[in-house]
């Protein structure tokens, strides 16, 4: 499992290196113009997009011919790449988070916030990814993310009934329940994490078959 990691890590030594530049002077930039809240998100999607571009090099290199043929299981590939991934990702959340703690924002709601866009481009990207290749697997998630967020507009508009979605509303809804949701949000990831690897699981134990 170790030797698998570091294979993944090895892959993306390029990318990690220019990713650690972007993290430290795009979100910079950002906190200097007054987008404090936004730079501490654009951190985790920028470790985000390099933990998915693992299956990128992965297709560059044709390393999965020389992976099926080590003595390890489906499951032990598919957790080493959930593990760097999220393990990528953690490091941006620690970068958004203390971003967070040095302009006084919301701690709780950056958290829920990085949860839910972890959601998004780890648990949703590695099924579609092991499914397709890399560029389909990117459109395919395009295709997923819009709907999402199309169902979500349509489920605010109305749950909160008008003619607009009135965002202080739902600003005010979020504000009044934030720990009921920060904790209802945790539960939703662990759920989807535990299907979404059960899925790249089962996609590629066929593929090897």
């Amino acid at each position: 499992m170790k030797g698998l990691i570091l294979k993944e890590l090895l892959s993306l030594r390029k990318t990690l290196g220019f990713l650690a530049v972007y993290m430290v002077i795009f979100p910079a930039l950002i906190f200097q113009g007054g987008g404090a809240d936004f730079a501490a998100l654009i951190v985790l999607v920028f470790a985000s997009t390099a933990g998915m571009g693992l299956y990128s090099a992965d297709e560059s290199a044709r390393a999965y011919p020389y992976i099926r043929a080590l003595p390890v299981s489906p499951r032990q590939i598919v957790t080493a790449r959930y593990a760097t991934q999220l393990g990528i990702d953690l490091v941006g959340v620690m970068i958004g988070l203390a971003i967070t703690l040095i302009t006084h924002g919301a701690v709780a709601e950056f958290l829920m916030s990085a949860l839910v866009m972890v959601m998004l481009l780890v648990c949703l990207s590695a099924p579609l990814m092991y499914r397709f290749d890399s560029s389909r697997g990117r459109l395919a998630m395009l295709a997923v993310t819009s709907g999402a967020i199309a169902v979500g507009f349509v489920l605010a508009k109305t749950v909160f009934s008008g003619a607009a979605i009135e965002w202080t509303a739902i600003d005010a809804f979020i504000d009044g329940h934030l720990l009921g949701m920060f904790a209802l949000t945790l539960v939703l990831f662990a759920l989807i994490l535990a299907i979404s690897w059960t899925l790249s699981c089962q996609i590629v134990r066929k593929k090897e078959a």
